[in-house]
């Protein structure tokens, strides 16, 4: 990874702590003691009751890596062990001297059906005409899917995408709980 997406994602990372300490929970961040963690880069909690471990994904761009392969996220269960807690989507608009940031809180559940059904209509439900796929390639959410709606991509050829979530995840801070 390039430095300035490592840089990109630690942006990210402080910032999604900073929104839940706003919402008035404990929040650190896991990578300051203990390097890349895998599957979580928060650890929050709730009223002292709850903790959650988030994952949080930053990007420029119109769609969030997953961290996992397209061969990968074919599997459920393998989506289900690297998916350990909520996964917090930030995305990032604007230069850096006026950056403006959107949150999308998808739960533990939501995050592995997402996963799963985009990664499966990517693969089984978009006409390439006759081109193979690298399932090396890294598995992506599109940010419209974080949004709640169903997805057409006549330019890709595709059948819709029906779209598991049911509302937007912008903001939905106390989905974090749901897991």
């Amino acid at each position: 990874m390039s430095q300035e997406k490592s840089r990109l994602g630690a942006i990210g990372e402080h910032m999604v702590a900073a929104q839940l300490m706003l919402h008035r929970w404990d929040a650190f961040n896991a990578n300051n003691s203990i390097t890349n963690m895998c599957n979580f880069d928060l650890i929050c909690s709730k009223d002292q009751k709850q903790t959650a471990l988030i994952q949080v994904k930053t990007t420029e761009e119109s769609s969030f890596p997953t961290g996992m392969s397209i061969e990968k996220a074919k599997n459920r269960a393998e989506i289900e062990k690297r998916v350990v807690g909520p996964w917090i989507f930030v995305k990032k608009s604007g230069d850096d001297s006026a950056a403006q940031f959107k949150y999308y809180i998808l739960s533990r559940k939501d995050t592995i059906e997402l996963i799963f059904k985009g990664n499966d209509w990517y693969l089984n439900k978009v006409d390439r005409g006759g081109k193979s796929i690298n399932e090396k390639s890294v598995c992506a959410i599109l940010e419209e899917w974080l949004n709640g709606k169903d997805y057409n991509a006549p330019r890709l050829k595709a059948e819709t995408f029906v779209n598991p979530l049911k509302k937007t995840a912008l903001d939905d801070w106390n989905s974090i709980w749901l897991s």
